[in-house]
């Protein structure tokens, strides 16, 4: 048995696990299973990606979205209230900006008009305040435990481009659910991976595990995977014998050498890999 690479058909022979270093362990869920380093450690790269990943998503794109706010702010600046901001004082090597009230006295409390600059310096130290709060929201959501939950899964499904119903997404947390809480945590996760990279039957529900492994060979996140980014593991795991045969059952037409563009996205990877085991990809 290997459990160094995922498969995209049935398991590996023992001599492929030859000389990695395996990790025997018992779950919370009660079970053993032994998995390799490198197993352990995708795994977990995936796991965190995943869980908390749909509210991660909507805080960082409302950072990009105040980011790009921020500098417009500061391209609107005269050159003269460019420069002030240059000239403050640094702490620990980061500029520490005053407040408008600093940089423009006179100008709130005393019946003085602002200028345009002042309004403008406001918007400006106003919108940092929020990027801000929202960078240090993001550290807080990034350092807390989270499970992957129906949301993430969600919303990591359409990132892809494949929408689910919420009954197939229903379906795909009851394959690794055995706690029955509705949503999967990292023993839960390496359980169904254990199970699928073990089954010699065929019966061992794997739709996500396919998209555990689609995410596993799309490390990079680009949203779709590539010729190169199969090559090596496939090559773990079946020999070079047998990696041609192995690239043509998951690529096909869409393969380089016969004119495609060697590239695969979450919808075209599960039909390739749930059809050669006679299931269908519940994919709408």
């Amino acid at each position: 048995m290997s459990t160094e690479v995922p498969s995209t058909g049935p398991p590996a022979s023992a001599g492929n696990s030859k000389g990695r270093k395996q990790v025997s362990k018992k779950l919370s869920t009660g079970q053993k299973i032994t998995l390799s380093l490198q197993d352990e450690r995708t795994l977990r790269t995936i796991y965190d990606y995943l869980a908390g990943y749909s509210t991660r998503r909507s805080i960082e794109a409302a950072i990009e979205e105040k980011r790009a706010e921020v500098n417009k702010l500061h391209t609107e600046l005269p050159p003269s209230a460019r420069l002030l901001l240059q000239m403050q004082p640094k702490s620990n090597g980061i500029i520490s900006f005053q407040s408008p009230k600093e940089l423009t006295p006179g100008t709130d409390g005393d019946g003085s008009t602002k200028t345009e600059t002042d309004l403008l310096l406001d918007q400006y130290f106003k919108a940092k305040d929020a990027l801000s709060k929202l960078e240090d929201k993001l550290k807080v959501h990034s350092s807390a435990d989270h499970k992957i939950s129906f949301k993430d899964l969600d919303t990591v499904l359409k990132s892809l481009g494949s929408n689910f119903h919420r009954k197939q997404i229903d379906q795909l947390i009851w394959e690794v659910d055995e706690n029955l809480d509705s949503m999967i945590d990292f023993d839960e996760l390496q359980l169904t991976y254990f199970r699928n990279i073990t089954d010699t039957t065929g019966s061992e529900p794997c739709l996500f595990f396919k998209i555990l492994e689609f995410l596993i060979f799309d490390a990079s996140h680009k949203g779709y995977i590539i010729e190169d980014d199969c090559m090596e593991i496939l090559y773990a795991r079946y020999g070079g014998g047998n990696l041609e045969r192995e690239m043509r059952l998951l690529f096909g037409s869409r393969l380089r050498a016969e004119g495609g563009d060697g590239t695969l996205n979450l919808s075209a990877y599960l039909d390739a890999v749930l059809g050669r085991i006679g299931r269908r990809a519940l994919v709408f």
